[in-house]
């Protein structure tokens, strides 16, 4: 499992980028999804325990996270939902 964990970690966003961004902005949208995915990494926790140390228990901590996981599922979904034509892009090798 922690290899399954490491290789979405440390693979997929470069991945992701290479497929939907130009070769020329690899590096820079690269550095930025890793920036975001460690400041969520080092600071989610510790606002999990401040909304956990006001409210007494975890349950609207875990409510808040789900309601922002779904947020962001929409986001996604929201091209494919609505029908949109994907723009041709140019592919980077």
């Amino acid at each position: 499992m922690f290899g399954v964990g490491a290789g979405n970690l440390t693979s997929l966003p470069g991945l992701l980028v290479q497929q939907e961004f130009p070769r020329q902005h690899f590096a820079r949208i690269v550095s930025l999804v890793v920036a975001i995915n460690q400041f969520s990494f080092a600071f989610g926790p510790a606002l999990l325990g401040q909304v956990d140390a006001a409210g007494g228990s975890y349950r609207l901590g875990l409510l808040l996270c789900l309601f922002a996981e779904s947020v962001a599922a929409v986001i996604v979904a929201a091209p494919v939902i609505l029908g949109s034509r994907q723009r041709s892009s140019v592919r980077a090798i």
